[in-house]
């Protein structure tokens, strides 16, 4: 994945805004990603994401989903909060 030039400061702010929201998104009933989120991303793309999201995933902890980048279609399916907190993660690195 291709990493942003931002400064400190700005990925440490967008790490807790992030954060935040995904403790909000988290209280909603139904929290399937809606799947525009993904429109213009090809197969190899979306397989590159959820690589990274099951990598993260297993080394946090998380075990909210496994296996899932056999099949790129699961990629909705992993819930909207899960993936502000594995951008989070990835924005606060």
């Amino acid at each position: 994945m291709e990493q942003l030039n931002i400064s400190e400061t700005v990925r440490t702010l967008a790490a807790r805004l992030l954060d935040l929201a995904s403790s909000e998104f988290a209280n909603h009933s139904c929290n399937d990603m809606d799947p525009e989120a993904f429109e213009g991303m090809g197969e190899a793309e979306i397989a590159e994401l959820l690589a990274a999201f099951n990598k993260w995933d297993a080394d946090t902890n998380q075990d909210v989903f496994t296996n899932l980048s056999d099949d790129p279609r699961t990629v909705q399916h992993i819930a909207d909060w899960e993936w502000m907190s594995f951008c989070a993660a990835m924005v606060g690195k």
